[in-house]
């Protein structure tokens, strides 16, 4: 169980220079006791896995699956087994102003639709970063870098893409990966899927349902 709430709070990665901090998939819900969660309805289970993933995490609300964490196992890479291509060109997260010196003008700037399911989009909120986002159209669809505060280096900004084609064929390149998830998603709505590498690290959150996703938030690339 404790490995289950430690996955569905923070997926944070700091780094110096080039590399900054991936996105916070979690809020921190560690600080409730567990006793607390289980009274409200929350439970977690940790399914069997099967390559090419290593483990697997369901975070469920009186039984309806809210959360998934999946991580890769040793030797299987992110863009082998997941359609990234919406994000070609981007590097993940990244002081927001040189991300825009370095992608050139955007093709707009707007107030980003939240993500359909909560995860990241709660710690969007909590940054308390108000300004309007660039976003960037392309041919598979818009990404936008979501701007968050970090606590020492500033404004960044988030990759978060909006595709065109979300379906769950398209988006998952891999059958055997895309059946694990699948297995898991809630009947109605959509799950917060979040993706991590072999090494515990990660930051690909897309909320996703049966019929597909709606918007996936990208902190980490392999």
């Amino acid at each position: 169980m404790r490995r289950g709430i430690r996955m569905t709070l923070i997926i944070v990665a700091a780094a110096a220079g080039a590399v900054s901090l991936l996105v916070v998939l979690g809020f921190l819900v560690i600080a409730a006791p567990a006793w607390v969660l289980l009274a409200r309805g929350t439970t977690f289970d940790s399914p069997p896995a099967a390559p090419p993933l290593s483990a697997l995490n369901v975070t469920r609300d009186h039984g309806r699956t809210t959360q998934i964490h999946a991580s890769l196992a040793p030797g299987y890479r992110l863009h082998d087994l997941v359609d990234i291509r919406l994000f070609d060109g981007f590097t993940g997260p990244e002081p927001l102003d040189r991300a825009e010196r370095r992608m050139g003008a955007p093709t707009g700037r707007w107030v980003p639709p939240e993500a359909r399911a909560a995860g990241a989009e709660e710690w969007f909120r909590a940054s308390g970063v108000h300004e309007l986002a660039p976003y960037y159209d392309g041919p598979f669809g818009r990404v936008t870098l979501r701007p968050y505060r970090t606590p020492e280096q500033g404004i960044f900004g988030m990759p978060v893409g909006y595709p065109k084609d979300c379906s769950l064929e398209t988006l998952f390149k891999d059958a055997r990966l895309r059946a694990q998830i699948v297995a898991l998603l809630p009947d109605r709505g959509v799950a917060a899927v979040n993706i991590h590498g072999s090494d515990g690290w990660g930051g690909f959150e897309v909320s996703l349902g049966r019929m597909g996703c709606t918007d996936v938030t990208l902190g980490w690339r392999d």
